[in-house]
C-alpha cells in the first residue's frame, strides 16, 4: 500500500491520503494532487511543514502493516516528478522563524530505458496507480542488433556502476560513441546469463566508413568488472552489499564465467589513435555467440598527450613490486607503471611521503576558501592544489569513495577548472597493507580511501607482460575521463583559465555545475558539453589549440 501525508495545513483535519495497493514485482505508476487534498478544498500550501511518502504492507497482522526492523525489499523510484498546479514554479514551505522561504531543487531526467509513465490527472484528492513490467529506466539500453539467444546484452553509461540485482532495461538503441583523436572513452556492457557458462571475448577492428581507414583491435583493452563488499557505509550517499570498483584486465579473446542471473559489468576501452582518420568507424564486440555492433565517431581535434593538467599521486613501488613478485624484473615493472600513469594522465611519485612544492598550498575541497585562495594566486604567485580526502563528505564530491557515485569521481576536474586550481594531490594511490578486496574500510575513514588501484588476487606469471599490468578501479577511470573533460575545456580556450576572467568554457561548464556542492548528476550531461566544444571546433573560428 503506498499512502501520501501532507503536515501543517490548517483547517485540514485530514492530513493522510490512503493510497492503493500496488503490485509486487512491478512498476507501479503513482500520482497525487496536493490541491485539492482530502477534505481541504483551497489548502494554503505555504503552511506545509512536512511531505510524506509511505509504504506499507497489507498485511495486518504483522506490525500494523509497519516493517519491523531487519525487514528487506527492493523498492524502486523512478522518474520521480513534483507538477507545479499554481503555475509560479515554487514549492515553499515555512521552518522557522528566521527563515521566510525555502526552496526545493529537482534535476530533470529525461529517462531513454523505458517508456515514460503516463501522467495521471489531478482532478481528485486520492492517489492513483498502475503497473507494468520490472525493468531498468534511467540511462540504460538493450543495444539494436543484438539478439538474446545465449545471453542478454545491455549498455550503461561509464559513471552508472551497476550493481548484480539490477533489472534489464527494455527500450534499446544503437550502441554509439563518440571521442576525439589521441583519447580514452569507455564502453560499460551488462551481461546477464540465464545459466552459468564460460564464454570468450573479443574485440574487432574499427573499418571506417571510407573504407580505407582502421583502428587495430589492439587499441581496445578489455577490463572484467569486479565487485568488493562494503560492509560499512562510507557516508550518506553509500549503500551496503556488492558493489563495483576493481577493474580487471583481460586478454582480447579470453573466456570470462559468467554466473546465473547476476549482471556482470565488462568495460571496454578504446584509445582512439593521435594519427586516426576522422569520421565514422564500425565494429563489433563478440561474447560468445553474440555480435554487438558498436559505432565509433572521431572527432577531428586531437587531445594533448601531454599532462596539461598538474598532479602527484602517490605510489609505493616497493610494495607493488612485491605484491607483483616483480624482484627480477623491477625496471621493466616501473617502466609498467609508468605508462599506466601516463594513460591515466597523472604523474606519478615514488616517494614514500609525496609532498606538493613548499611554495605551493594545499586544501582539501571541504576547506578550500575561493577569494582567499584566489587572491594568494594573484598577488604572491602561490599555485593551489586540491586533495581529495574522507574529510571531503556530501555534499562536497569524492572521487575516492567507492560507495559514491560515478559522477563524484568525473566531475572534480571541470570543478577544478572553474575554481582555477593548478594540480590535484593523493599521497596514496596502492595502501595494500591490509587487502582491499576484502577489507574496503581498513582505515575507518571511508570505503577506498589510500587506494585508486588493486593488488592481484588471481594466479599469475611474474615478469610477463600479463603479469606486471596494474589492475585500477572505476573510480580512477572516471577520474580520468574527468581530466579529458577537462582537456577539452583546455582546448577550447587555447590554454589555462585566468583568475577572475571568464571564458567561454566556464559557460559551458557551468550548465551542469552551480557550485562546488551543487551540480547535475545526470549520467550523460558532460556529454552534451563535449558534444558543444566538438561542433565548435567543426568551425574555423574556435580551431583548437595545437601542442607539438
Amino acid at each position: 500500500l503506498y499512502s501520501f501525508e501532507l503536515h501543517g495545513i490548517k483547517n485540514c483535519p485530514i492530513y493522510e491520503i490512503k493510497g492503493p495497493g500496488m503490485a509486487m514485482n512491478r512498476w507501479n505508476t503513482v500520482s497525487v494532487s496536493l490541491k485539492p487534498f482530502g477534505n481541504c478544498l483551497s489548502p494554503d500550501l505555504s503552511d506545509i511543514a512536512k511531505m510524506k511518502f509511505q509504504l506499507k504492507v497489507n498485511n495486518l497482522w504483522d506490525n500494523g502493516g509497519y516493517f519491523d526492523p531487519g525487514d528487506e525489499i527492493d523498492f524502486w523510484m523512478d522518474n520521480f516528478r513534483l507538477v507545479d498546479q499554481d503555475g509560479d514554479g515554487q514549492i515553499i514551505w515555512q521552518a522557522v522563524d528566521a527563515f521566510d522561504k525555502y526552496y526545493i531543487y529537482f534535476d530533470t531526467l529525461n529517462h531513454q530505458g523505458h517508456p515514460e509513465p503516463v501522467l495521471g490527472v489531478f482532478d481528485q484528492p486520492r492517489l492513483t496507480s498502475s503497473f507494468g513490467e520490472p525493468e531498468a529506466g534511467g540511462y540504460f539500453h538493450k543495444i539494436d542488433g543484438v539478439s538474446d539467444h545465449q545471453i542478454t546484452v545491455w549498455n550503461a553509461p561509464p559513471t552508472e556502476k551497476i550493481l548484480q540485482t539490477y533489472k534489464t532495461p527494455i527500450a534499446s538503441q544503437p550502441l554509439e560513441i563518440h571521442a576525439a583523436k589521441g583519447e580514452f572513452e569507455p564502453i560499460q556492457l551488462v551481461i546477464n546469463s540465464s545459466s552459468e557458462q564460460t564464454l570468450p571475448i573479443s574485440a574487432g577492428n574499427l573499418i571506417h566508413e571510407n573504407g580505407r581507414s582502421m583502428i587495430d583491435a589492439s587499441y581496445f583493452d578489455i577490463f572484467r568488472v569486479d565487485f568488493i563488499e562494503i560492509s560499512y557505509l562510507s557516508d550518506q550517499y553509500g549503500r551496503l552489499g556488492y558493489f563495483p570498483d576493481p577493474l580487471y584486465p583481460i586478454n582480447n579473446h579470453q573466456s570470462i564465467t559468467f554466473k546465473t542471473g547476476l549482471n556482470q559489468p565488462l568495460w571496454f576501452r578504446i584509445k582512439v589513435p593521435s594519427n586516426a582518420t576522422s569520421g565514422t568507424y564500425h565494429g563489433e564486440i563478440t561474447i560468445g555467440e553474440t555480435n554487438i555492433p558498436i559505432k565509433l565517431i572521431v572527432w577531428n581535434f586531437t587531445l594533448p598527450d601531454s599532462l596539461i593538467f598538474d598532479s602527484i599521486f602517490g605510489f609505493d613501488l616497493d610494495q607493488a613490486i612485491e605484491a607483483y613478485q616483480a624482484g627480477a624484473c623491477r625496471e621493466a615493472f616501473k617502466t609498467s607503471v609508468d605508462e599506466t600513469f601516463h594513460d591515466y594522465r597523472i604523474r606519478p611519485s615514488f616517494s614514500e611521503n609525496p609532498e606538493i612544492p613548499e611554495e605551493d598550498l594545499l586544501y582539501t575541497l571541504s576547506s578550500y576558501e575561493v577569494k582567499s585562495a584566489q587572491d594568494l594566486q594573484t598577488k604572491s604567485n602561490k599555485r593551489v592544489w586540491w586533495e581529495f580526502t574522507y574529510t571531503d563528505t556530501p555534499p562536497f564530491t569524492n572521487p575516492g569513495v567507492i560507495d559514491r557515485t560515478g559522477v563524484d569521481a568525473r566531475i572534480l576536474p571541470i570543478l577544478a577548472w572553474l575554481n582555477r586550481i593548478d594540480g590535484l594531490y593523493n599521497p596514496k594511490t596502492n595502501d595494500w597493507d591490509l587487502n582491499p578486496w576484502t577489507q574496503t574500510f581498513s582505515n575507518g575513514a571511508s570505503n577506498g580511501d589510500g587506494f585508486l588501484f588493486y593488488p592481484p588476487n588471481e594466479t599469475f606469471q611474474p615478469c610477463t607482460p600479463e603479469g606486471t599490468r596494474l589492475i585500477p578501479s572505476i573510480r580512477l577511470e572516471l577520474l580520468r575521463e574527468g581530466l579529458e573533460d577537462y582537456a577539452y575545456l583546455w582546448l577550447l580556450n587555447k590554454g589555462k583559465p585566468a583568475i577572475g576572467i571568464e571564458n567561454l568554457s566556464d559557460v559551458l561548464a557551468k550548465k551542469i555545475i552551480d557550485s562546488d556542492t551543487l551540480f547535475s548528476r545526470v549520467p550523460t550531461a558532460i556529454y552534451d558539453i563535449r558534444e558543444n566544444i566538438a561542433e565548435m571546433f567543426a568551425n574555423t573560428r574556435y580551431l583548437p589549440l595545437i601542442m607539438h
